[in-house]
């Protein structure tokens, strides 16, 4: 949520100096939904208050094959698709905005020293894969530049891009 502000924060007070952000002011209309799961951000926690991972809720691929299908696992599904009351409220948001061209869903997603990696970014469509591998390029490189990172990482992809997984967000997308 931090790094999401802090990019409209740009967007709003540094467009007129740099052509990237003074382009997007001006040519994207941007929806924003500050936090799918304010119980899970207030916590810290993947889970909502129910217990589900909203990200493994949405209805387009749901299944509880294994870890989905246990409630007592971080990635539980819940008992059937949309379940949630947020995940049925951003997928009504969803039906009503079909003209979209992107959608970015950011999570709280890891650090370095469990997975080796900052940043997730995931597609179910390769051409998109591909552009993705750019950016986490890019922002990899950004990462080291501006931030004191662990002996081992220097010049490393600090990201990974994948297809998305059954019931998740940018699977509904």
């Amino acid at each position: 949520i931090m790094g999401t502000t802090k990019f409209f924060e740009d967007l709003a007070n540094n467009w007129e100096n740099n052509d990237l952000l003074r382009t997007l002011r001006w040519n994207v209309e941007f929806d924003y939904v500050p936090t799918l799961n304010p119980y899970g951000f207030n916590t810290r926690e993947r889970k909502n208050a129910n217990g589900v991972d909203l990200a493994r809720n949405f209805s387009a691929g749901w299944n509880q094959e294994g870890e989905n299908g246990n409630p007592d696992s971080v990635y539980y599904a819940g008992p059937s698709p949309l379940s949630e009351v947020e995940t049925q409220g951003y997928n009504e948001y969803i039906n009503n905005n079909q003209d979209a061209l992107f959608a970015i869903d950011v999570h709280n997603y890891t650090n370095l020293e469990v997975s080796g990696t900052v940043l997730w970014a995931g597609s179910n469509k390769s051409d998109i894969r591909n552009y993705l591998g750019g950016y986490v390029t890019k922002m990899s490189s950004m990462v080291q530049q501006n931030y004191n990172i662990p002996v081992g990482y220097e010049n490393k992809l600090l990201g990974l891009v994948q297809g998305a997984t059954g019931g998740s967000l940018t699977t509904q997308w």
